[in-house]
């Protein structure tokens, strides 16, 4: 009764009723990552983040490696980081603190010799092709130091 009484107020005094809010999305609060060990599980996430018209990202890093540390505790938990993560890209993650021979012969595919490494794909026709012949293609972007939220942004809006 009073939502109808304060309509009939607002519409008698020559104002309108304020539009509905709209639903809002479905805010990403935390990354999802995706542990990879071997090219077949890279590649199987290549075709996933195709399929669904995302980039890849694949976050190589160490317990013992501090920028990765940083970049975990600071950049990777940024809100806005988060969101932008969360909704345009797969998360591929290659730990590397204690690797098998598989994922220490993944990290030098990927290029990965010096931590942190963070490789970045948009995930073109031409880049799923060569994933899913086994090969890895040149990425669109690398981050291999700590990067600040501010100076991550506009490389992941770039994507």
């Amino acid at each position: 009764m009073h939502r109808s009484i304060g309509f009939s107020l607002l519409v008698a005094c020559g104002g309108t009723a304020p539009a509905p809010s709209p639903e809002p999305e479905s805010e990403v609060t935390e990354l999802r990552w995706r542990e990879v060990t071997s090219d077949a599980a890279l590649s199987k996430l290549a075709a996933e983040a195709h399929a669904n018209e995302l980039a890849l990202m694949l976050d190589v890093r160490a317990d013992w490696c501090v920028p990765c540390r940083e970049l975990e505790s600071k950049t990777f938990r940024d809100p806005a980081v988060v969101a932008l993560l969360g909704r345009g890209f797969v998360l591929a993650r290659l730990d590397v603190t204690d690797p098998s021979p598989e994922a220490e012969a993944l990290q030098m595919r990927v290029g990965g010799a010096a931590m942190p490494w963070v490789i970045f794909w948009p995930m073109t026709s031409s880049e799923a092709k060569a994933f899913a012949d086994g090969e890895v293609p040149p990425p669109a972007k690398t981050v291999s130091t700590f990067v600040s939220a501010q100076e991550l942004l506009p490389l992941l809006s770039a994507l």
